[in-house]
């Protein structure tokens, strides 16, 4: 078996670094694989209103109480978003800041939280209100086929799988148990 010099390894190193270079850097200027673009997410969040309402074999009485609830589903979205899109310039401000070596105001930041709060329970309010007279006019398998379609659609509930939020769409609690606070 032949044997290479560690200069021709690091020869090698470099052929086969260079192309995945190239690749990362180029997924980085699209966004990369966690940030879509605004127009990607948006073809999504519209692909996950089709297939609710595909999936939830609604009836015409039923389709008119799903407007409102879709009207609020995409002022979600819209706020997602426009969330995200602030999140990423507040994200730069703070890298140029720590280069200057300024440190971020902890009150400002609790403002800010507390803003992003407020924000996030009156979407919720308006969500509620328009799922309740929804939600009731469905049958027990609309309500089984909806369960599960609920951290895609409802504002503050994840989005993403069983993120944070997410598990309570399922009526999971904390540790993965049923209910708020179970087990």
């Amino acid at each position: 078996m032949k044997t290479f010099s560690r200069g021709t390894w690091l020869a090698l190193a470099a052929v086969a670094a260079i192309p995945a270079t190239v690749a990362i850097a180029a997924t980085a200027e699209r966004g990369g694989w966690m940030r879509p673009s605004a127009e990607t997410m948006a073809r999504l969040e519209e692909g996950r209103l089709a297939m609710a309402k595909t999936a939830l074999k609604l009836t015409p009485e039923q389709e008119k109480l799903w407007a409102p609830l879709e009207a609020s589903v995409r002022d979600a979205f819209k706020a997602r978003q426009a969330k995200r899109d602030e999140w990423q310039k507040m994200r730069e401000e703070r890298q140029k800041e720590r280069a200057e070596g300024k440190r971020p105001d902890l009150a400002e930041r609790f403002d800010k939280m507390s803003a992003n709060m407020t924000e996030r329970s009156e979407r919720m309010k308006t969500f509620s209100a328009a799922f309740r007279p929804f939600y009731a006019s469905l049958s027990d398998e609309q309500k089984d086929v909806l369960r599960p379609l609920m951290r895609e659609l409802a504002p503050g509930m994840g989005g993403r799988g069983k993120g944070r939020h997410g598990r309570f769409a399922e009526g999971k609690g904390h540790h993965g148990g049923w209910g708020w606070g179970g087990h």
